[in-house]
């Protein structure tokens, strides 16, 4: 398929993502947003490192589809690897910083992308609506500027419904 409706197939599909829905109880055991800021470095390290995610940190291995499937665990980061990509994903309370008290936010999506090249990994954060994203140290990328990157790492059937234009 040509790029250009690739790009538009995956604004599709990020648009039509849900908005994260918790009950109350799922909701207190969010970790704030503030907690990717830390973790984001010590991902691209240990891979850098090691050429894995880092072990001290909870990662939920789930295969392409299994990473778009809802509900997410909120206790810990889903992870789904193909070949030199990583795609990492977590729902957080849309804190930016951090309180003396904890203040009821709606719970968002961080979703990353961690890619090797020329034997280093990079890691970018997806910017969509309803997405959090980091003041820093990863790039925030809209998806449609990747087509092909999220081609590979984006449900099949979903894709292609959104290539029809459903």
């Amino acid at each position: 398929m040509p790029e250009q409706a690739t790009a538009q197939a995956v604004t599709r599909f990020f648009r039509a993502l849900p908005p994260v829905e918790l009950d109350a109880e799922t909701g207190t055991r969010l970790a704030p947003a503030y907690e990717i800021n830390r973790i984001l470095p010590l991902i691209t390290e240990s891979l850098n490192e090691t050429g894995r995610l880092p072990e001290h940190i909870d990662f939920t291995d789930v295969n392409r589809e299994g990473f778009w499937r809802e509900p997410w665990d909120v206790t810990s980061l889903r992870a789904y690897r193909r070949g030199n990509l990583y795609l990492i994903g977590a729902i957080v309370s849309d804190e930016r910083e951090m309180r003396a008290q904890r203040i009821a936010r709606p719970p968002v999506r961080w979703i990353g992308v961690f890619r090797r090249v020329d034997g280093q990994w990079h890691g970018y954060t997806l910017r969509f609506d309803s997405s959090y994203v980091p003041p820093s140290p990863l790039v925030a990328i809209d998806p449609a500027s990747v087509p092909v990157t999220m081609e590979r790492l984006l449900p099949r059937r979903a894709l292609a419904e959104h290539r029809n234009g459903r």
